[in-house]
Parts: C-alpha cells; sequence; structure tokens
C-alpha cells in the first residue's frame, strides 16, 4: 500500500472518530443536565432515583458499563441498538457531566466555570 492510501484510510477514521466524540458530546450534555437538575429537585422521588442512577455510574468501572450497555440487549434477545457501540461513551460522558456539575461548589456555579470544567472533563474522557 502507498503513502497516500494509509494516509486517506487514516484520515478516513478520523473523521469517524471526530463523528462518534461530536454525536456523543451533543446527547450526552442534554442529558447530563437533565440528571444532574434531577438529582437537585425538590420532588423526592425524582431526586432519589436521580442519585441512585449517579450512585450506580460511578460505583461501577466503565469498562463494565460498556459491557452491559453494548453486549445486554443481545444477551436479552433483542437487536443491538449500538451498532458503533457509542452507547456506552454516551453514558461515560453523562456522568463526568453530573459529576462535574454536582461536585462544583454552589459559589463557583456560574456558566463559564463550569462548562470549561464539563468540556475538558467530556474531551478526556
Amino acid at each position: 500500500m502507498s503513502f497516500a492510501v494509509v494516509t486517506m484510510k487514516l484520515l478516513e477514521g478520523f473523521g469517524t472518530t471526530c463523528l462518534i466524540f461530536f454525536v456523543t458530546l451533543a446527547a450526552s450534555l442534554p442529558l447530563g443536565l437533565i440528571v444532574c437538575f434531577g438529582s437537585m429537585s425538590r420532588f423526592r422521588p425524582l431526586r432519589w432515583l436521580t442519585r441512585a442512577f449517579i450512585w450506580v455510574i460511578r460505583g461501577t468501572p466503565l469498562m463494565l458499563q460498556i459491557i452491559v450497555i453494548y453486549l445486554g440487549p443481545g444477551l436479552l434477545g433483542m437487536n443491538n441498538p449500538w451498532p458503533s457501540g457509542s452507547g456506552g461513551r454516551m453514558v461515560a460522558a453523562v456522568g463526568v457531566a453530573t459529576a462535574t456539575i454536582t461536585s462544583t461548589p454552589s459559589a463557583t456555579r456560574s456558566a463559564p466555570i463550569w462548562f470549561r470544567l464539563l468540556w475538558s472533563a467530556c474531551a478526556l474522557a
């Protein structure tokens, strides 16, 4: 294979990786905000449910979450809804987003500060 062919294949893979990253980011930020606001809700059942979700996501290893989300539907006899495996990345990013927002002290909860932290945390996820 020539250098040009290899370079084009690498660029194609890079484009796919960027697409998956931005789709995951676009899906996880709103979902993370919903979970975050649910955990701060005054409605106790909603607050309990979202805090239990956060507890489970924080308490299990990322690899286990990806295996359960990616392989779980197939083991239950359903079709695999995650052909690209992006479900695990989205759940991980939601966990990072929720942890970033809820761990920020309320005195520093201005939008530029936590969004910068959230962006850097999602970029590392």
